[in-house]
């Protein structure tokens, strides 16, 4: 089996040399597409669309990094403030019966 580098997305030094080398040349062009995207939001209700002349550029870029993410795994973290709700819900039950319901309700859909 082939060596599969892991990437911590929030820390470039796990990335591999290759992928920073890549990420820095597209960098140009993904910043183009991003701006011109933000400016054509920024249009409102303009009843002719509008396209985004970066957009080949992007699409090039974007296939060139995703072969070089193929070849790694990622390992990431979601973190989101609670609700309202879901605090209430945690100073009531506690999270072991949350964890338990949870649990039991993703086993009955099959995950």
């Amino acid at each position: 089996m082939e060596n599969i580098n892991e990437i911590i997305i929030n820390e470039i030094d796990s990335y591999p040399e290759d992928l920073i080398k890549l990420l820095k040349s597209c960098e140009k062009d993904l910043s183009r597409y991003l701006k011109e995207e933000q400016r054509i939001c920024n249009l409102h209700q303009d009843p002719n669309p509008v396209i985004n002349k970066y957009k080949a550029n992007w699409n090039l870029s974007i296939g060139k990094i995703e072969k070089v993410l193929i070849e790694n795994r990622f390992v990431g973290f979601h973190c989101s403030r609670l609700t309202d709700k879901e605090i209430g819900i945690i100073s009531k039950k506690r999270f072991s019966s949350i964890i338990r319901t949870t649990c039991q309700r993703k086993s009955r859909k099959g995950f």
